[in-house]
């Protein structure tokens, strides 16, 4: 038998760095390799195709500053600088990535120490997976809900949302308002009863307890209603069941919205002959 053309160990050295540069020409996250002057050594196709450099070996002996605006570039510097002075790694850092013709995107950057086979740190690596568009959806959901608050918060209704206990997750100013409160901090976890106590408190515990337990809605109630001013009035209460996105009962929206003509009703009732 004749022996083999290639030792074992190169064989496996082989088929390890085909491994690895599959890996590198492929996967869609950013790698780079940096020495310990924060230059690229190596990077794969994806970091050079994004930074436009038009390929991994054009980027190479290059650093951030060259593609990157100086914000970003001299604090990814500061980040790789502080992992090869105490070879802590930087995990999953969101990062916001300028390029220097203007690119605007979002980044997940994982950052580790680089070491030699004797365990030295000769530089760094890591890894920026695109975060862009979650970042972006993020920021269109937190606009939605400033514009929802805004919104509700200048409704003369008092509206509030409790969760499955008839706790307070959401009151909206006049809500607030309504029960003594300043603040929304104020009311949250908290029930009705915290605020008003008695057989009014009980009742309208009572009304969530129907709307929780069975998930009928409560529309268009009539019943007394205490101002901030202190005196009652006659008003209109809706309480409809909140369910999640998979269809669970979790809560629900209420809102309640005083009645002049219910008010004026009930009067004439009390002082006709």
């Amino acid at each position: 038998m004749s022996a083999p053309s290639t030792p074992p160990s190169a064989g496996a050295a082989a088929i390890d760095s085909e491994i690895l540069r599959s890996l590198m020409e492929t996967i869609p996250d950013r790698i780079y390799f940096k020495d310990l002057d924060c230059r690229f050594v190596f990077v794969n196709a994806a970091q050079a195709r994004w930074t436009g450099a038009g390929s991994p070996a054009a980027m190479v002996g290059k650093s951030d500053f060259d593609y990157f605006a100086p914000s970003h570039a001299e604090l990814a510097r500061a980040t790789e600088l502080e992992i090869i002075r105490t070879g802590q790694p930087s995990v999953g850092q969101i990062e916001r990535l300028e390029l220097k013709h203007g690119t605007i995107a979002w980044g997940s950057a994982t950052k580790l120490p680089w070491r030699d086979s004797s365990g030295r740190i000769i530089g760094t690596f890591g890894l920026t997976r695109d975060h862009t568009e979650t970042r972006l959806i993020e920021e269109e959901l937190r606009q939605e809900r400033t514009m929802l608050r805004t919104i509700i918060d200048h409704l003369p209704s008092r509206v509030f949302v409790k969760d499955h206990r008839g706790r307070y997750l959401l009151n909206n100013r006049a809500h607030q308002r309504s029960i003594g409160v300043s603040r929304q901090e104020d009311a949250l976890g908290h029930t009705i009863l915290d605020f008003l106590g008695g057989p009014r408190g009980e009742k309208s515990m009572a009304d969530d307890r129907r709307v929780l337990d069975g998930g009928a809605a409560l529309i268009n109630q009539e019943g007394s209603l205490l101002e901030p001013d202190g005196k009652m009035r006659w008003a209109v209460t809706t309480k409809v069941p909140l369910h999640d996105v998979r269809g669970n009962l979790i809560g629900l929206v209420g809102s309640a919205t005083t009645s002049p003509s219910a008010s004026a009703w009930r009067r004439s009732c009390a002082t006709a002959p």
